[in-house]
């Protein structure tokens, strides 16, 4: 999902309405909290699939149904007995998942409770990975994929719930909170990937596996006293990142793949994010996290993750660890920063491209020497309003829901010389090749 989809504000509203309310506990309107905060969950997930047949809740399939005057004669010729077990399949899970939040959120927060997690998470993976390999050597990819998405709400009602079960209790309620961003987080992910072909649908596995793997990196970096050892996992760290982003980028040219390869959505970002994470690990400037959930929300969290900016682990990990308080304040600057951004893209960049830029590129001959070199001019403040934009509706984003984001620009074009221009233009990416790389080198 991009931001410049029309169905961003309304996920926007959904995800800081279901993030508020899993900051409220107490017995005194707890099922009733419960309830509003699996229909917001289920708003989300059918801005995603885009079809309320495919809850599994039956309250957000009643609820959902209606608002969108989606019954037909095929859907209420659906037949009793199969209707009836599948709204009871999803509620059973749903409820079970609430009470193991409420009950158990104490100890799955704890370190046993978190390599348990871990541990589950791997299983996961790996399960998935070979589940999609079986599947597209015996051509049956279209079959699995109808599959996941039939079932696939179960798993969101299976995760979302415990988090929202484990907001309800004020010992574990930073953990039912980061709960729900891992899962909204997911879900914005896997908006772009369902829109793809064959085996990109599930890409989201293969992004949880690069967490999973850096998640036990760190954990083995920090642990290991011997020079050698922590040089060679935190190569590891490195070469499985950035050979997961060389395959994407260059297979084709490199010979490896017989076609390009489609560019999975944010992968410079999240894997520029992770490396960042265990190499301040090996450098000592950070401890490794215990938390499997709270890392993969630091790199999967939704409103940089498509389009940055870059945000190191030593910004967002504390932020997820101590959960800062949600501001009116914060929040009417994180709206108003939106709005200048959907300003600067829709009103502004894509003007520009329509009226000027594309034209002039497309045939360039058919123009004259002045107008050429208003396209070229137009094009470089196209690329600084696209990027800009972006910056500017995932920082204000993130303020919404009480986060704080590194600035990106700081007016570029303003610049006095090339060296202070590298210093405004993409500062995450310019400061990270700095501290990562040219002083390294």
């Amino acid at each position: 999902m991009l931001f410049s989809n029309p169905d961003y504000p309304l996920f926007l509203i959904a995800v800081f309405f279901l993030y508020a309310l899993s900051r409220l506990g107490g017995a005194t309107g707890r099922w009733t909290r419960i309830a509003i905060m699996i229909l917001l969950g289920d708003l989300v997930f059918v801005l995603i699939a885009k079809d309320p047949d495919l809850l599994w809740d039956p309250l957000g399939n009643v609820v959902f149904r209606l608002a969108g005057n989606y019954y037909s004669d095929a859907t209420l010729a659906w037949p009793l007995a199969t209707l009836a077990v599948h709204w009871v399949v999803g509620l059973a899970v749903i409820a079970g998942a609430v009470m193991i939040g409420i009950r158990a959120g104490g100890w799955l927060q704890s370190d046993r409770g978190q390599r348990r997690v871990a541990r589950g998470l791997v299983i996961a993976v790996l399960v998935t990975g070979a589940t999609v390999w079986i599947a597209w050597h015996a051509g049956a990819l279209a079959e699995l994929g109808d599959a996941v998405a039939a079932h696939g709400h179960l798993a969101v009602l299976a995760i979302l719930g415990i988090g929202i079960g484990a907001a309800q209790v004020e010992s574990h309620r930073t953990l039912g909170r980061v709960v729900v961003l891992f899962v909204v987080s997911c879900l914005f992910y896997q908006a772009w990937a369902v829109a793809m072909p064959g085996t990109y649908k599930y890409l989201l596995a293969l992004l949880l596996f690069t967490i999973v793997l850096d998640y036990y990196l760190a954990i083995w970096i920090e642990r290991a006293e011997a020079p050698a050892a922590r040089k060679a996992l935190v190569i590891v760290s490195l070469c499985s990142n950035l050979g997961i982003l060389f395959f994407f980028k260059y297979a084709f040219f490199a010979g490896l793949t017989s076609h390009s390869l489609i560019l999975p959505a944010g992968i410079s970002f999240h894997t520029f994010q992770s490396l960042s994470y265990t190499i301040d690990v090996y450098r000592k400037q950070l401890r490794a996290t215990r938390s499997p959930i709270q890392f993969a929300t630091f790199v999967l969290f939704f409103p940089q993750l498509v389009a940055g900016p870059i945000v190191r682990a030593q910004d967002l990990l504390p932020q997820l660890a101590d959960l800062p308080m949600l501001e009116l304040e914060k929040a009417t600057r994180g709206l108003y920063r939106i709005i200048v951004g959907l300003f600067k893209k829709i009103a502004l960049a894509d003007t520009l491209a329509i009226a000027i830029v594309d034209r002039v590129f497309e045939t360039p001959g058919h123009f004259t020497t002045v107008e050429v070199l208003a396209g070229v001019y137009g094009y470089a403040l196209q690329i600084y309003l696209d990027f800009s934009a972006y910056s500017d509706i995932a920082i204000g984003s993130a303020q919404v829901i009480g986060f704080d984001l590194p600035e990106n620009f700081r007016t570029p074009y303003r610049s006095a010389n090339l060296q202070d221009f590298w210093r405004r233009w993409h500062i995450t990416l310019s400061t990270w090749l700095r501290d990562y790389l040219y002083i390294t080198l």
